[in-house]
């Protein structure tokens, strides 16, 4: 049994007893728990993240972008990765936002990078 994974009752050598058809594809194609594991850990739902970070060798700069790594981008980020950030690093991440979707993740990055965006972003979020 998987523990979290109610429906999921047992797993035999030629299926599955339960009533999750999910979990029954998944199972039927894992040949082992750990290939279970990797398949839930790389279909989880995405999510896309709006960030602010700031410079901490450069007072007052900032960056706004968006991501579905998070962590990944600020270690780019860090690394000099970026064309826009390399020579404010090291930075740190102030804010971030997740989204469902990425247009509106795309759009709400759009609007911070905007006049009353940055207004907003000022008051609110920084």
């Amino acid at each position: 049994m998987v523990e979290g994974a109610p429906l999921l009752r047992e797993y035999t050598g030629n299926g599955i007893e339960g009533s999750n058809p999910f979990f029954s594809a998944i199972l039927l194609r894992s040949s082992s728990f750990a290939g279970l594991l990797e398949h839930l850990w790389r279909s989880r739902a995405l999510l896309f993240y709006v960030y602010l970070i700031e410079s901490l060798s450069n007072c007052g700069q900032r960056y706004v972008g968006v991501t579905a790594d998070l962590k990944q981008r600020l270690q780019e980020h860090n690394a000099g990765k970026s064309a826009h950030t390399s020579k404010f690093k090291p930075w740190r991440l102030t804010t971030y936002v997740a989204f469902s979707e990425r247009a509106k993740a795309d759009s709400f990055e759009r609007y911070l990078k905007s006049g009353s965006g940055h207004a907003f972003a000022n008051k609110r979020l920084w």
